[in-house]
């Protein structure tokens, strides 16, 4: 091969390596979510999402409270979803104080949290903490509680109340147990987190205005 017909090869190669690794990194919902920019004649859309937390017929106590959230659409760029979680009802005598928490497949309580299936996991998945690149969309991690009680906010960057993914309509359960965030070792551990029965849940539906949710 001649001295001035290698480079030219090694051009197109390149370029061809960067077109697939772009075309691969196109087919990410996550990735074109956040690179994603306005429209130069974008107006911010907000909306609020809320899901009001009962306990399951079968939990040992009664968990009631509300899951709150927050998120700003620009022009299919969306902010961080924001959530606020306040629960009631945890036994003071227990020493256990963090409890894991996700959205689930199904908005279905019609068999108590049994019936919401597992965690939204429509890009399949494993399970994992909320800050892991590799995790369920679902995958919210653990709540602190405190007194009987759960008062807690965070940001997530995975889940949304907009777009093709949305966790509109589907479910939140709160666990008995605390999510090893797939780290426990077993198999189960990166299926669900080995976070223990589901002792309340509830629907997630449109609601009110609860926060300034373009100051996130």
């Amino acid at each position: 091969m001649s001295p001035t017909y290698l480079p030219a090869v090694l051009a197109v190669v390149s370029q061809c390596v960067l077109y697939a690794h772009g075309s691969v990194l196109n087919t990410n919902p996550w990735i074109s979510k956040f690179s994603s920019k306005p429209k130069s004649n974008c107006v911010p859309h907000k909306d609020f999402a809320t899901c009001t937390v009962q306990p399951d017929p079968r939990a040992p106590y009664k968990l009631t409270g509300a899951v709150r959230f927050a998120q700003t659409d620009y022009c299919g760029a969306y902010s961080y979803l924001l959530v606020s979680v306040s629960l009631k009802g945890f036994p003071l005598s227990e020493p256990l104080t963090k409890h894991g928490y996700h959205v689930h497949q199904y908005g279905d309580l019609s068999d108590g949290c049994t019936s919401t299936g597992g965690h939204y996991n429509p890009l399949n998945m494993t399970h994992g903490a909320p800050f892991d690149e590799i995790r369920h969309v679902g995958d919210f991690g653990n709540i602190p509680a405190h007194d009987g009680l759960v008062k807690h906010y965070h940001r997530d960057r995975v889940a949304s109340i907009f777009g093709r993914y949305s966790i509109l309509g589907r479910a939140i359960v709160i666990h008995a147990g605390t999510d090893d965030l797939g780290r426990g070792g077993k198999p189960s551990s990166k299926e669900n987190g080995n976070a223990g029965a589901r002792l309340a849940c509830c629907i997630i539906g449109h609601g009110e205005e609860w926060y300034a949710a373009d100051q996130q």
